[in-house]
């Protein structure tokens, strides 16, 4: 199928294909890393950046990444002041 088409069971067929390369921290860098990042996206970006950005991002066309930095919070993004 087109991958516009894919549904819940391509996910998984593509997780267990990923698993064979051994490394849970390259399948948390593709899968988690966009998951965590396009959520920002999708809650505070304006309609016109969901529209450019959040499709091509799904599709894999584009990459994302939540970069966040802020001295007293660490990796806790909810505790940023």
């Amino acid at each position: 199928p087109h991958p516009e088409e894919f549904d819940y069971f391509h996910e998984c067929i593509l997780y267990d294909e990923l698993s064979r390369c051994g490394s849970s921290s390259f399948v948390a860098s593709v899968s988690n890393g966009p998951a965590i990042a396009i959520s920002a996206v999708w809650r505070f970006g304006s309609e016109a950046q969901k529209r450019k950005w959040i499709p091509d991002i799904l599709m894999g066309r584009k990459f994302c990444a939540l970069a966040i930095s802020e001295p007293t919070a660490g990796s806790d993004v909810a505790g940023l002041s």
